[in-house]
């Protein structure tokens, strides 16, 4: 999807994704249950964050906020000829333009007071009639459900017709309450609430790129590098480097969508996505205040650092707007936590507190004076940060690095790229990403989509300040043997892997009254395929980030883990950032099978009744179909210790 560069500037660019290696930013939305939504506005430039790096997944929507939501989504520009005002929508508003823009399409109306109530929560009725109207806009129309919602008579005639079309295409749907199912018409709605909408509306429209200079540059110029490896080849290499479908890094991606975004076949010379073949060395020549006034404004603790990327540009000759994307995207437009600074002790490390739940997290320091800190360290290009402790690590890394400034890890952080990637071959985002030389030796990211979000964002900032003209632009575009033709995306459910680690073995659901199966491991998605009730028997068909793919009275699909159980569960417990590896026998010298994530519950086989069954200080666990062992000192028997537990108590 592309956008105009006035809205990414005005409402942020993307939140961070991946680091070397596969990282990401613990932040609000990780766990939330609106996650994958919120992630993909994100990612889109759609949805903002806020100045101290959350995100609000919680927070209750305004009527502004949800017209700029309507508005970035489907990349609109003011139509004059209908130009609406309001009484309560003054031009040194914030959202002034946005409101104006909206009402100029007919997509949102004001009340009979000439009010347009910006500051007013949204309630579901009024999101239902401004996302039809959006649709209506876009060319999609639907037949009128009936509505058989508990509460229909509380739905207003004037929204009524909205719904009932949004229900035909699956974009709302009710809210369970016991016995019942409301739709709510009055609700207000939360951020998360509403980016599940605005998946669906988006889901149902093309939007166009409005800019008519994105095409093929007659003054740039266009290469050609052929890699003496097939293109199947390259993907199945691709495959066992746990490709992820998703930003946070919990879903491994299927070889459907590794394809997809692999194939250079995919990607046109009119597309900001081509970017990601876009060459990085060399300099935009924008000045300071340029960068600073333009594109630096309000981005948290990037705000005023222009001089440290042009610097880092002309010392390491790497593109200064390539840099400044690279930044937005794995600081969230400035605000992450590492962005902002981490305080470390003298060693490098990050305190460390128990929460709660007496899990060990690291404490967030920046004040020189606490006793327990000896610097602050910055990093602005995710360096370290791996998705198992991704502030821990990354700190560290700032820290043997010595970037104790903004500007220190600004110019760090460029040099590294430039040193490690650009300046031996893998210069385009392309070749960070898949490592075209020498697929999967030495590639910057895990997540499938990495290279070409960061190529529209740097597409959109090329055309906004005519840097097409300017910048003697080279795109190298890679070519392998058996190379396939023009692919396309496939459906969200066909982008998870189904991984067969514990095919076949027997779980039970947890969920009262019943557990919903879904097409695609989401929980808000409106994706149902069935219901298991509690206590129901399951098998199992596949696995991935922490949901299974069962199997239920003929009916397959997903279902989350937290709410299944096996019946003799063995959690895994080495610590965080390390992986306990399964064996064929018990026996340290017998045959790697793979490997088991820390906190990851696996099924034991049982002995008598519920006991998990035993070889010596070994554990018999089912490991793809087969029998196989993991040692008793890095796993928990989950059932033993809820029993210990309730005798503590």
């Amino acid at each position: 999807m592309k956008r105009s560069l006035l809205f990414s500037l005005i409402f942020a660019l993307t939140f961070s994704f991946t680091i070397p290696a596969s990282a990401d930013e613990h932040d609000d939305v990780s766990g939330h249950y609106f996650e994958w939504d919120m992630r993909q506005l994100i990612d889109q430039g759609i949805l903002n964050g806020y100045e101290d790096g959350t995100y609000k997944p919680d927070r209750e929507v305004t009527r502004a906020e949800f017209t700029v939501f309507i508005v970035n989504s489907l990349n609109l520009s003011l139509n004059d000829s209908n130009v609406q005002s309001f009484s309560d929508v003054g031009e040194n508003s914030w959202y002034y333009e946005t409101v104006s823009i909206a009402s100029s399409h007919n997509l949102v109306n004001g009340y009979d007071d000439g009010s347009f109530k910006p500051n007013a929560k949204i309630s579901r009725e009024e999101m239902s009639v401004m996302i039809m109207n959006a649709l209506t806009f876009s060319g999609v129309d639907a037949d009128n459900a009936e509505l058989t919602f508990d509460d229909v008579g509380q739905i207003q005639s004037w929204s009524k017709p909205s719904i009932e079309k949004l229900v035909t295409l699956d974009v709302v749907a009710g809210k369970s309450s016991g016995d019942e199912v409301n739709f709510a018409p009055n609700d207000n709605t939360t951020r998360g609430e509403a980016s599940a909408l605005l998946n669906r509306m988006l889901g149902l429209v093309d939007v166009p790129d409005d800019s008519d200079d994105g095409a093929k540059d007659p003054d740039a110029e266009y290469t050609t590098s052929s890699y003496d490896i097939s293109f199947s080849n390259m993907i199945n290499i691709q495959m066992n480097k746990t490709p992820k479908v998703d930003g946070a890094g919990i879903f491994i991606a299927s070889q459907l969508v590794v394809e997809y975004y692999a194939n250079p076949e995919n990607f046109d010379q009119d597309s900001s996505e081509f970017y990601q073949f876009l060459v990085l060395s060399g300099q935009s020549g924008l000045s300071a205040d340029e960068i600073n006034n333009d594109i630096l404004d309000g981005k948290g603790i990037l705000d005023g650092e222009a001089q440290a990327f042009i610097d880092a540009s002309k010392e390491y000759n790497v593109n200064e707007i390539y840099l400044i994307a690279h930044a937005f995207h794995e600081t969230g437009n400035g605000t992450s936590t590492l962005a902002k600074g981490v305080g470390v002790d003298e060693n490098g490390e990050v305190p460390m507190e128990e929460n709660d739940d007496g899990e060990e997290e690291p404490v967030i320091i920046r004040d020189l004076d606490d006793e327990r800190i000896d610097h602050i360290v910055y990093n602005m290009y995710g360096y370290g940060a791996v998705d198992s402790q991704p502030i821990r690590g990354g700190a560290k890394y700032a820290f043997d690095q010595g970037w104790f400034s903004p500007a220190e890890a600004i110019e760090g952080g460029a040099e590294h790229i430039s040193r490690n990637y650009i300046g031996i071959g893998q210069d385009t985002l392309y070749k960070m990403r898949w490592d075209p030389e020498d697929p999967g030796d030495h590639q910057y990211a895990t997540h499938t989509q990495w290279a070409t979000v960061q190529a529209e964002e740097i597409h959109d900032m090329f055309t906004e300040y005519d840097l097409t003209d300017s910048y003697a632009m080279q795109f190298d575009v890679p070519e392998f043997e058996d190379m396939p033709g023009e692919t396309s995306l496939p459906p969200i459910e066909e982008r998870y892997a189904v991984l067969d680690t514990y095919n076949g073995v027997m779980m039970e659901s947890t969920a009262e009254p019943h557990l919903n199966m879904r097409s695609y491991p989401n929980t808000w998605a409106n994706n149902e395929v069935g219901e298991i009730p509690a206590g129901a028997p399951v098998e199992v068909v596949g696995y991935n980030g922490g949901w299974y793919k069962v199997d239920y009275d003929g009916t397959t699909g997903w279902a989350s883990g937290e709410f299944l159980e096996f019946a003799v569960p063995l959690k895994v417990d080495v610590g965080e950032g390390y992986t306990l590896n399964v064996r064929s026998a018990p026996s340290t010298n017998a045959d790697d099978l793979g490997s088991l994530q820390n906190g990851e519950v696996v099924p034991g086989i049982s002995d008598k009744g519920d006991q998990p069954a035993m070889d010596g200080d070994w554990y018999l666990i089912t490991y793809k179909g087969e029998t196989a062992y993991v040692h008793s000192d890095y796993v928990i028997d989950v059932k033993a210790e809820e029993v210990e537990d309730t005798e503590e108590e």
